[in-house]
């Protein structure tokens, strides 16, 4: 098997990342400033640095996917920051170690320059080109604001990478009644300037925060998932999520008004598809799976990051000896309360759900290591005794073979993260 990472990074909102010390409690504000600083780390910094870490020890890590609000409300002295500090702890201008295809990135709706939006505006696009100048300005690598983005994920078509812009609509106007703007503008003839055309505009209008995705970008998406050769895992970034979130939400338009479209659509490709969002400040991995009758018609996993103060997420693409992509671990890197930022663990998300396709993708080793099994129970040290009878059948071999089928769910491993002579396995299909 092999195994291709990537790095997936939630919320930065930079003028709030780098506020108030949490992991300090400053009653004295008269402290000197210059010892403050040697006393407790900043979350930011905690975050940052378990991200060099692992970029150092982990080769693996072939991608970073950055999904928007850079920063926090519009403001673009923010943007610019937070893009100069994402740089400087991922390396992003390091060509050798990203290449301009393997890092996808999205704005969100925090990093919409509402001020540029108008009643009378026709541009969708006016409201993003503040923060498409600041990134050209720094950067030579893309941000997806107009029109579907699409990469391989290193020279292998197996893992294809997709971004689209999902905040068209935020900061949008919503026209209201005339009986309503009369209303208002008799209501407060004394708080504005009755000659002041513009005045009596603003009554007319209330500003949304409306995400949406462009229909043609959905099309566009879908067909190129559809068209591509079998095998190939599709994974999409957007900023928002295409589930509600969890957390009760009491605010207009907060949801993406074409998201369910968009779910039953990507769910409808016969093909798992992973679907990479942030947003939402909760990091829910989701699986949804379209049945028609008895068959499956694809999967959609819905995998959300926190905000980057509070973590962020290494996917781990397991890749078969057919070439085919057949799991997904998902590691979960968080911020403890004292400060350490650790990994809670991986969530495993297998992406072949037909038995008569996993036995289709093993390899002759593969099937002899299940033959072996049958649908019995043994000790690994059992199946290694079995196995010393096929001379081609080696201890490495045994061990990667397992773990394939394990994936496949054609065996169940006991205590798989442990060593494999700790390992009890179950033969599920003979």
């Amino acid at each position: 098997m092999r195994i291709v990472k990537l790095l997936h990074v939630g919320d930065l909102h930079y003028p709030d990342l780098v506020g108030q010390n949490e992991n300090l409690d400053l009653s004295d504000k008269g402290f000197p400033g210059v010892l403050r600083t040697r006393l407790a780390t900043h979350p930011s910094q905690s975050v940052a640095r378990e991200m060099a870490r692992l970029l150092d020890r982990d080769t693996s890590i072939k991608s970073i996917l950055i999904c928007g609000d850079i920063t926090s409300k519009g403001n673009l002295d923010g943007f610019r920051r937070g893009l100069s500090w994402l740089a400087a702890q991922l390396r992003l201008e390091n060509r050798d170690m990203w290449p301009v295809d393997s890092v996808h990135a999205v704005p969100g709706n925090h990093d919409v320059n509402r001020r540029a939006v108008t009643q009378t505006e026709t541009d969708i696009y006016r409201k993003f080109e503040d923060i498409e100048r600041a990134w050209a300005d720094q950067s030579d690598l893309v941000l997806t604001v107009r029109g579907l983005r699409i990469t391989t994920l290193g020279t292998s078509p197996t893992v294809t990478l997709h971004s689209l812009n999902s905040c068209l609509g935020c900061g949008e106007y919503r026209g209201l009644p005339d009986a309503i703007c009369d209303a208002l503008w008799r209501a407060t003839t004394d708080m504005i300037d009755s000659n002041n055309f513009d005045d009596y505009n603003i009554l007319q209008y209330e500003q949304l925060d409306t995400p949406a995705f462009d229909e043609s970008e959905i099309n566009e998406l879908v067909h190129s998932i559809k068209d591509a050769p079998p095998g190939t895992l599709p994974i999409v970034l957007a900023h928002h999520n295409i589930l509600p979130q969890g957390l009760v939400r009491i605010s207009p338009y907060t949801e993406i008004v074409n998201g369910g479209n968009v779910r039953r659509r990507l769910s409808s490709c016969g093909r798992p598809v992973l679907y990479l969002h942030g947003h939402i400040h909760e990091d829910p991995i989701e699986d949804i799976t379209r049945l028609d009758g008895t068959t499956s018609h694809g999967s959609l996993i819905t995998v959300s990051a926190p905000e980057i103060r509070e973590g962020f997420n290494v996917l781990s693409i397991v890749i078969g000896k057919a070439g085919v992509p057949i799991g997904c671990a998902v590691e979960t890197y968080r911020r403890q309360h004292t400060g350490d930022v650790v990994c809670q663990g991986a969530v495993r998300i297998p992406l072949v759900k037909d038995a008569r396709r996993a036995l289709s993708l093993l390899d002759d080793a593969g099937r002899a290591v299940l033959r072996i099994l049958g649908g019995s129970f043994f000790r690994f040290h059992e199946v290694l005794k079995r196995a010393r009878e096929q001379q081609t059948l080696t201890k490495n071999m045994i061990i990667d073979r397992l773990r394939e089928a394990s994936w496949l769910g054609l065996v169940i491993i006991l205590d798989e993260e442990q060593e494999p002579e700790q390992w009890q396995i179950q033969g599920v299909q003979a």
